[in-house]
């Protein structure tokens, strides 16, 4: 069950623009009725279908949260990202607001590399080392 499509690989130079890599190619796959309709197909019928709504999750879903989390555990040894976070929640926040897009029909107006980095600004600025820095009176 490929996606047809090649995994994006980022470079592993900076947290924000390898996110970008990874949230962008989610957010092409949402502005493409094509897919995101067989995505909203797939999981409407998830309780009908289970093994093959796991397969899609096991094949596609988990690979792409594990390099986002691979992504996340480096800006943490980086000191990009606080040490306290839970890499599945973040990857959750991040790719959440696309999935809503997705599932309510409002994406024709979606730009994905606008929409990557406007999410990832607002997720990183909350778990970010200066956020931290500024709430504890450290910056």
């Amino acid at each position: 069950m490929q996606s047809g499509r090649e995994r994006p690989s980022p470079a592993g130079a900076d947290t924000r623009d390898d996110l970008a890599v990874l949230l962008r190619a989610l957010a092409e796959r949402v502005v493409d009725t094509r897919a995101s309709g067989m995505l909203r197909a797939l999981n409407a019928e998830a309780a009908a279908f289970p093994r093959l709504h796991s397969r899609y999750f096991e094949e596609i879903v988990a690979p792409r949260r594990e390099a986002m989390n691979r992504v996340l555990r480096r800006g943490v040894e980086r000191g990009e990202v606080r040490p306290d976070i839970d890499p599945d929640l973040i990857s959750e926040l991040l790719v959440s607001p696309l999935l809503a897009r997705m599932a309510s029909g409002s994406t024709d107006q979606l730009d994905p590399e606008r929409a990557s980095r406007l999410i990832i600004d607002l997720v990183l600025d909350g778990v970010g080392v200066r956020a931290v820095a500024e709430c504890t009176g450290t910056a």
